[in-house]
């Protein structure tokens, strides 16, 4: 990787106020390069270091958009569909649940008559006499 140093960093004024910095970086290493980037905004306090990053970043942005953009674009298609693939089978599961829940009232529901009728049988006395308790 290239080596960057900042060889200018120019305010840009509008109305007396700065809008943007234009920063200007050359390599130090590898073969001779050059470029320039407007950043908006005041950027004329920072460091070199941080400068050069702002200006990597939206030389980066600027020349590797029309090349990015297809390739995240893809990316979004691909998780679309994985997120369509799973929303699926997490519905099947949920439909699933469902009725396995559902038999599971039903037999509680049915266990609970039957020991309930069972009890009606065994005690019928202790029914009565509960009746009676409570009439009076």
């Amino acid at each position: 990787m290239r080596a960057w140093n900042v060889v200018g960093r120019y305010p840009i004024y509008a109305d007396g106020k700065i809008t943007h910095t234009e920063i200007t970086l050359a390599t130090l290493s590898g073969s001779y390069g050059t470029f320039t980037e407007r950043i908006a905004g005041d950027h004329t306090g920072k460091t070199n270091d941080e400068l050069i990053e702002l200006a990597r970043d939206a030389y980066f942005k600027s020349e590797y958009a029309d090349k990015a953009m297809p390739e995240a674009v893809q990316k979004v298609d691909e998780m679309a569909n994985k997120f369509d693939e799973k929303s699926v089978e997490y519905q099947a599961t949920t439909t699933e649940m469902q009725a396995a829940i559902d038999k599971s009232e039903k037999m509680t529901q049915l266990a609970t008559a039957t020991l309930n009728e069972l009890i009606n049988k065994m005690y019928p006395d202790e029914e009565s006499a509960d009746e009676t308790t409570e009439q009076n």
